[in-house]
């Protein structure tokens, strides 16, 4: 599944450019203003929840259009249907926003608590098995959004339940692509140059900031991509949506000149 998702958010976005880089760019200069208006000012921990806050108003409605574009449904240009997509999903948004904020605030007030009692082994144990819990609710992060945007019901609760079953569904491919979006924000040049420091390998440091030369024009549109293609994916294997294998999937190389034309 994991190498079916990247292919199709390749194509998705290969095959309607104009509009991924107009939405990225869009989306990119809106956190460029706000880091650098916060960041002159010092206001550090304000970026990150701005960024959400921002983040979850958006992106839903971004992904309510892009979805019909992968799914080969009517619409009223990008424009009208984010519009839409905000009306509909900006206060589903921000519910979701205050869920993750409260859980992520347990979750410090957790680890504070089991670092203070790590010579209590029945603790640590528990403090381990929250970790994991912890990574498989980041994990069913990928689904939460395109499952709110796509489901019927658009209930915030269910939603959470079916993005868990999702990634139970797909665990591996779920590491893949969490593994992907992470290099797209950039998040491993900070772990290679924390584990290696100075004596880090020119090599993987160039290959780490390779996504900031994608980051104007591909990465954040790309990220939603992926998120949305692993869940339709899903969907049709469980036969919720017709199968568009052979939309986005049966392809060659020939398309990348020829795009019209699919083999």
């Amino acid at each position: 599944m994991f190498g079916r998702t990247v292919t199709r958010a390749f194509w998705a976005l290969y095959d309607n450019l104009f509009k991924g880089m107009l939405t990225n760019i869009i989306l990119f200069i809106m956190y460029l203003a706000l880091v650098l208006i916060l960041w002159k000012k010092g206001l550090y921990l304000q970026i990150i929840i701005t960024g959400a806050l921002l983040w979850h108003l958006l992106v839903p409605a971004v992904m309510y259009y892009w979805q019909k574009i992968i799914r080969r449904e009517d619409h009223n240009g990008m424009f009208a249907e984010i519009f839409d997509g905000i009306k509909l999903f900006s206060l589903r948004g921000l519910a979701i926003m205050a869920i993750n904020g409260g859980v992520a605030a347990a979750v410090y007030v957790g680890m504070n608590f089991y670092r203070s009692h790590m010579a209590n082994k029945a603790l640590v144990i528990i403090g381990g098995l929250a970790i994991w819990i912890i990574i498989c609710l980041l994990l069913t992060q990928i689904y939460m959004m395109p499952i709110l945007v796509m489901d019927e019901k658009k209930r915030i609760f269910t939603s959470y339940k079916k993005s868990a079953i999702m990634f139970l569904s797909a665990p591996f491919s779920s590491v893949g692509i969490a593994a992907v979006i992470a290099f797209l924000l950039v998040l491993f040049y900070p772990l290679i140059m924390g584990f290696a420091g100075p004596h880090a390998s020119g090599v993987f440091v160039y290959i780490s900031l390779f996504p900031v030369f994608l980051l104007p024009f591909f990465s954040i549109v790309f990220i939603i991509l992926l998120q949305l293609n692993a869940a339709i994916i899903l969907f049709e294997k469980h036969n919720i949506f017709p199968d568009l294998k052979s939309v986005w999937e049966e392809k060659s190389w020939s398309n990348l000149f020829r795009p019209w034309e699919v083999k």
